[in-house]
């Protein structure tokens, strides 16, 4: 016999005859059970499917309920209408407010006969006597009820730009109680369902005529060819073209509104309400504004897991400083600048960051990988508070669509330092939200309330003038920037860490025990330089007019297919004073440094400027064929424009274009250290390789050489004359040459 000390034990459940058990089996489908009688520790039940019935046991019907499998019905839904079935199936809180009112006032009506019929009176009696005294007891709680429905109707009518009720009062006619002949349909009906407050919901979808309103049945198929033709579509047409149409229709078949007459054909009401009732709103979002909007729009999503290792996961983007800042020099408004930031999920902190004038492009992407993955160098910085320990290889990069993050020289960086880009769907800033609060956050705190401030937009704006209000400097701004990044942001709580983002990252980093460094320190162009594919012709290789020759490109011409192969080259963006071309031949393979033969024309100018400087040589060059003295004209000239623009302070537009060729552009966020390329003495410490501060790109020398050909080109080029002179010598000697 069980205990109340033995865990099988279970409570029996008391279950009417020709009450139903809905129970869901192994396959997920529901079966009801018909409950034939109580049997010793169980009930006989039988389900549809099968021709004899069953036995359930107490332990089994107590299993189903804690799985939450087993629903019970104390009524015989056999030989119950549909709408009681309905009802039934259905849980309470999904009918509307006002029908489950009714219901309850019903309740009320049918338990005040149970009470009278409790003492001793006929049913008869109780049908006439409970009306009114229910009624007497809760009419004025009733009516009370009424008007604040009615008063929320009215409100959401007026929400609908609907014509709402002229009158609260007037919403329906003054109540009365039942009737003695209903209140006993009610009790009857509630008593044979189980006494179930459900089956007393009254069924208003049973009113009225049900059959179709128009006797033509061309006219319900025109309205929804006119829907899917004039609705339904991405141009987004108002409803009311296309009843428009469908009323031309109609009046074109000689249907027509008659004073007196019903009318012929649906109104615009009758119109919507059939459009509301073919689609839901996903499929009309799918429609009218595409299958992305609508998945958006309409698609619940889960929150990504945070990670738990620096550098899993990091988000890179730009973002336009809402904040027109001045010339250092001239302290001139140059318009506003842009930044370009790497930011890591797992601890939150800035792992690189870029500010310049530079529009979005690969050499900002450059710049901030630079800084994000060499160390940083703060000594001489007055003001910082903490360091800013961030570098290492990120696992990946997450990023949008821009054309600089799909770029061929990304993706060579990409399997030369070996992280992976994720791309993100267009359009979808949420899916890298870390950055973007990042960039939020930096609007208020940093340059949000500073003079100069250009608001989100010109409503907003108004009068404000930014250029004439603007009083920080682009290294003002800079420096302000980088205090309130190590300062604030990186030593400041982060309510989604609970902590500093500085102390996750040192907590991070010691759990995994360290980060994953670049393969070598000194190799900075070799790894995230800029990619360009050209050939090796006779005097060297030529990129935006610049020429980069050396004996060391002999070789790579001379083997096979050199002369017609194009060589992988890499470059510092914002120095075009030297280039990097790979030898993918000879053993090891390495990248060849090659200067360009005319430093005055290359060293310390960007790629852009470059293009620039060619594009202006073409221009006035006096000869078809550049020359090396119509690039420095066309340098010297764009470095006069400049000034003289960002000098005289003219439109913001042409000084922000001007300020993309200043030198500062290339200057790193902070001075990041790299290693020399001197290879240590073993077991001699004082050979060690010195640590080299990197600030920016490499100046111009002391003494440009103007127009004139490097030395060892020069020599390279006598020795090819020298030969060619003695070869035609014995050419002449032997009267090949007539």
């Amino acid at each position: 016999m069980a205990t109340l000390d033995d865990p099988g034990y279970a409570t029996p459940e008391r279950y009417e005859p020709n009450s139903h058990l809905m129970i869901v089996e192994a396959n997920n489908q529901p079966v009801l059970h018909r409950v034939i009688r109580r049997v010793r520790g169980g009930y006989k039940v039988k389900s549809p499917k099968e021709s004899e019935s069953n036995t359930l046991t107490d332990d089994q019907i107590n299993d189903l309920r804690i799985a939450k499998r087993l629903e019970y019905f104390p009524c015989d839904l056999d030989v119950a209408p549909d709408h009681v079935k309905a009802v039934l199936s259905n849980v309470w809180d999904s009918f509307p407010e006002p029908r489950r009112n009714i219901a309850l006032r019903r309740q009320f009506y049918c338990k005040e006969v149970d009470a009278q019929r409790s003492e001793g009176k006929p049913l008869e009696d109780c049908y006439s006597s409970a009306p009114a005294l229910v009624f007497q007891r809760h009419h004025q709680a009733w009516r009370e009820e009424d008007i604040q429905l009615a008063a929320k109707e009215a409100e959401r009518k007026r929400e609908r730009k609907r014509k709402p009720v002229s009158q609260i009062e007037s919403r329906d006619e003054k109540p009365k109680p039942p009737s003695p002949s209903t209140l006993e349909t009610w009790y009857n009906h509630w008593a044979k369902y189980g006494r179930d407050v459900r089956v007393l919901i009254p069924n208003f979808s049973a009113r009225g005529d049900h059959n179709p309103r128009f006797a033509q049945d061309w006219i319900y198929q025109s309205m929804r060819d006119y829907l899917e033709t004039y609705y339904f579509n991405l141009e987004r047409p108002k409803l009311k073209y296309a009843y428009g149409k469908f009323e031309s229709l109609c009046k074109s078949r000689g249907l027509y509104l008659e004073e007196g007459k019903p009318r012929s054909y649906p109104t615009y009401a009758a119109f919507r309400n059939f459009k509301n009732k073919i689609s839901d709103d996903f499929y009309e979002c799918k429609r009218r504004d595409g299958s992305r909007a609508a998945y958006l729009d309409f698609t619940c999503f889960g929150t990504a897991p945070k990670p738990s290792v620096v550098l899993a996961e990091t988000e890179i983007d730009h973002c336009l400083v809402d904040l027109v800042v001045l010339h250092d020099k001239w302290r001139t408004p140059i318009g506003r600048p842009w930044v370009t930031a790497l930011l890591d999920r797992a601890s939150r902190m800035i792992l690189g960051m870029h500010v310049s004038f530079e529009v979005p492009s690969y050499a900002a992407v450059n710049r901030c990988l630079g800084h994000a993955f060499w160390p940083k160098n703060l000594r001489g910085l007055e003001g910082l508070q903490n360091p800013w320990p961030c570098k290492g290889i990120p696992h990946f990069i997450f990023m949008d669509n821009g054309r600089e993050f799909h770029s061929k020289s990304l993706r060579l960086s990409e399997e030369t330092m070996h992280f992976r880009l994720q791309p993100l769907p267009v359009a979808s800033p949420w899916l890298k939200g870390c950055l973007e609060r990042l960039f939020g956050t930096m609007h208020v705190q940093v340059y949000g309330h500073k003079p100069g401030k250009t608001f989100a937009n010109a409503i907003a704006r108004a009068e404000y003038k930014p250029t004439k209000h603007a009083e920080t400097t682009f290294s003002e701004f800079k420096t302000a920037l980088l205090k309130w990044i190590v300062n604030d942001y990186h030593g400041g709580r982060h309510s989604a860490l609970q902590c500093s983002p500085l102390e996750r990252w040192t907590e991070l980093v010691e759990m995994q025990g360290g980060v994953r460094p670049p393969p070598r320190f000194d190799q900075i162009i070799e790894m995230i330089g800029e990619v360009v594919y050209k050939p090796i012709l006779n005097d060297g290789i030529h990129i935006e007019g610049l020429e980069y020759s050396s004996p060391a490109l002999t070789p790579l011409r001379r083997d096979r297919g050199g002369r017609s192969k194009k060589y992988l080259c890499r470059f510092d963006p914002f120095d075009m004073g030297e280039i990097r071309v790979l030898d993918d031949v000879r053993e090891p393979k390495q990248y060849i440094p090659i200067s360009c033969t005319n430093q005055e024309i290359s060293r310390g100018i960007s790629i852009a400027t470059a293009r620039l400087q060619l594009k202006l040589a073409r221009q006035s060059g006096s000869s078809g064929k550049v020359t090396e003295l119509d690039l420095l004209n066309s340098r010297r000239r764009i470095e006069a424009d400049r000034d003289e623009v960002l000098s005289s302070g003219k439109a913001i537009a042409g000084t922000k274009r001007a300020a993309r060729h200043e030198t500062f552009n290339g200057t790193y966020f902070t001075p990041i250290l790299i290693e020399n390329a001197t290879t240590p003495t073993e077991g001699n410490s004082s050979d060690l390789p010195k640590p080299q501060i990197l600030t920016t790109q490499k100046q111009s020398p002391a003494e440009p050489l103007t127009g004139s050909i490097a030395p060892e080109v020069a020599s390279s080029q006598d020795d090819d004359i020298a030969d060619i002179l003695r070869t035609a010598e014995k050419w002449i000697a032997n009267g090949t040459v007539g």
